[in-house]
């Protein structure tokens, strides 16, 4: 028996006890075990912990407890200032005597930690000494195969700045060319939108005469004409204003590519805007046997934009809407309003557009259908226009379809 246990044993006599057990808190475990030195009674450290825990949480419990021989004994602990529990085990313990000693037992639980830790840090500090000796044995080799290695890198280093030295002189040379290409490349698209304009320009002049002088023979001015005569000249008069308006949307993209595309943007009524617009669309539908509908929907919301570009931007979206859709088919208009915006939605019952070609039908010249049998003009210029357009307004146009449920192109503009 240590001299700690004999003077433990000798304490818990004076006390009238028959034995002390001390519990430090363990910071490794984080709980509270045994003390060494004590009389090691305690065989289950689980038996004890409703007898610790009610000392923890009440200062002071007494109960009986499983001891080291099998047996049971009663048992009082005593909750010590610096968390400790110290117990006595069986006897009639002298309470006054006992009272006067529990201050000093934080000192002894003190040292008794401080013996744990020294021991705990002692073994840790060995083994670090250990593993940095080993560590600095690895490093010594290490320093030398990283010296071979260094003088490899710098003769690497070396080349590798020579190549890159050469590799920026090209990269400067291929900038420059680039730079060359981008110039030459925007004075063709200068010359390109120069002559588009001046082509339409040009174009439109004779056209219009030959409008005007089929008119004069229509209206019978020259003299009277058989029926014969008059389908020619509808004939005439039709494909006179299908190459005005496909000169029209040459000459309005070439001026967008040139950027000289003027807006006036304003407050504009939507729905009284858009009212006006069936009366321009509505012989084309019954033509092809396609029912129109406008359906208002913002009476009193105004929207900002350029009036006549709006017009242009719906005017187009329907035509494609009639001519698009097939006979016994519906388009319809409608509007909406939202916090920030108002929408224009144009819907047909069309056969629709495959979802991989939504956003190719908004670029330059394409068409989805170019079949010599299929009777669809244009250029595909309308769509690009009109995206365009809608940006200059600070809106959007964008396109949602299902293939044979039709598609809806929704135009939005700022609210005024």
């Amino acid at each position: 028996m240590t001299e700690r246990a004999q003077a433990a044993k000798a304490l818990a006599r004076e006390l009238g006890a028959e034995d002390l057990l001390l519990f430090v808190g363990d910071a490794t475990l984080d709980t509270l075990v045994p003390a060494p030195g004590f009389p090691q009674l305690v065989s289950d450290r689980a038996a004890w912990t409703s007898l610790l825990d009610e000392c923890l949480r009440t200062g002071r419990c007494e109960g009986r407890v499983a001891l080291a021989d099998d047996s049971e004994s009663t048992a009082s602990a005593f909750r010590l200032s610096d968390g400790s529990v110290l117990v006595t085990i069986g006897g009639q313990v002298k309470a006054d005597q006992l009272a006067e000693l529990l201050p000093v037992f934080p000192l002894l639980t003190a040292a008794i930690a401080g013996e744990q830790a020294a021991s705990v840090l002692l073994q840790r500090q060995e083994a670090e000494l250990r593993k940095q000796t080993s560590a600095l044995r690895t490093a010594a080799q290490k320093l030398t195969e990283t010296r071979e290695e260094l003088e490899s890198i710098n003769f690497e280093l070396i080349e590798a700045n020579a190549l890159l030295a050469a590799e920026g002189e090209e990269a400067e040379r291929a900038r420059a060319e680039a730079e060359r290409t981008r110039a030459q490349a925007e004075r063709a698209n200068r010359v390109k939108s120069d002559f588009l304009a001046m082509m339409s320009h040009e174009l439109r002049t004779p056209l219009n005469a030959i409008g005007g002088y089929a008119s004069l023979l229509e209206m019978g001015i020259v003299g009277p004409i058989t029926r014969e005569q008059r389908t020619y000249i509808e004939r005439i008069n039709w494909s006179q204003k299908h190459l005005a308006t496909l000169i029209s949307d040459v000459l309005n993209f070439a001026q967008l590519e040139a950027g000289k595309l003027q807006y006036h943007i304003a407050s504009v009524a939507l729905d009284d805007e858009l009212q006006g617009l069936g009366a321009l669309v509505e012989p084309q539908a019954r033509a092809r046997s396609v029912a129109y509908e406008f359906r208002p929907g913002v009476r009193d919301v105004a929207v900002l934009g350029d009036r006549d570009k709006i017009a242009q931007v719906v005017l187009n979206l329907l035509t494609n809407a009639v001519k698009f859709t097939p006979s016994g088919g519906t388009v319809i208009l409608h509007t909406q309003a939202t916090p920030g915006a108002v929408l224009t939605r144009v819907t047909d019952s069309g056969p629709g557009i495959p979802a991989d070609r939504l956003e190719s039908i908004f670029e330059p010249f394409v068409q989805l259908e170019r079949r010599l049998t299929k009777e669809v003009g244009g250029v595909g210029l309308g769509l690009a226009i009109s995206r365009e357009l809608a940006h200059g307004m600070r809106g959007e146009l964008i396109a949602e379809s299902q293939m044979g449920s039709g598609s809806t192109f929704t135009f939005s503009l700022p609210r005024a």
